[in-house]
C-alpha cells in the first residue's frame, strides 16, 4: 500500500491532490505542482496526516491562508 493510498484511507479520499498545482491555493498564483497535497479541516486529520508522512520520510511543508490570521 502506498503512502496516497494510506492518506485516503485514513483521512478521506476527498483531502488528498496528487499532482495539485499550487498556483491554486497561492495569492500571486505561482507555484509548481505538489506530488501529494493535503488540505484538512480539523487538527485530528492534520495529526494524522503529519505522522504518516514522517513515517514514509515524505518532507512536509505546512501551506495557510494569511487573511485568516491578520486583524487590522
Amino acid at each position: 500500500m502506498g503512502v496516497v493510498d494510506l492518506l485516503e484511507e485514513n483521512i478521506g479520499k476527498k483531502y488528498i491532490s496528487v499532482n495539485e498545482d499550487m498556483a491554486k491555493h497561492t495569492t500571486f498564483k505561482t507555484g509548481g505542482k505538489a506530488d501529494i497535497f493535503i488540505k484538512v479541516d480539523s487538527v485530528e486529520k492534520l495529526t494524522c496526516a503529519l505522522k504518516i508522512c514522517k513515517e514514509h520520510n515524505i518532507p512536509i511543508f505546512i501551506l495557510r491562508k494569511w487573511k485568516q490570521y491578520f486583524s487590522y
